[in-house]
């Protein structure tokens, strides 16, 4: 009896242990790059990867337009896939367009990230 037991036993431990190390964090691609404007960089703009079906990425631009993304606020990089780009910036208070104080999306566009990307330049 115990010995018509012991695989069925073995095979829940197995199945335990694997469930028990899975990482729920997707599958990451080190992203970057710089967003421009008329050959200048966009500073202080907000820049959003968003896959398809998949938690998204962020990173906002430094004094050169250059980004990282960060996953979940502390990983760096995106999950690969088919991608949304939304890149938001803070227009002139004297914009028609904002209300308070919101960001205004400036930039959309879909893109595949795949393991070998590792730079997206975004030129507006």
């Amino acid at each position: 009896m115990i010995c018509r037991s012991l695989p069925a036993l073995l095979a829940g431990l197995l199945l335990l242990s694997v469930g028990g190390c899975r990482n729920d964090r997707p599958e990451l691609t080190p992203v970057s790059g710089r967003v421009t404007r008329n050959g200048g960089p966009v500073v202080g703009a907000r820049v959003y990867f968003k896959p398809s079906g998949l938690p998204g990425a962020a990173g906002m631009t430094d004094e050169q337009g250059r980004y990282e993304l960060t996953f979940a606020g502390e990983h760096a990089g995106t999950p690969p896939g088919k991608t949304t780009i939304s890149v938001y910036a803070s227009p002139p208070a004297s914009d028609p367009r904002v209300q308070g104080e919101g960001l205004l999306l400036i930039h959309q566009e879909t893109r595949m990230v795949d393991a070998e990307t590792r730079e997206i330049n975004l030129a507006l």
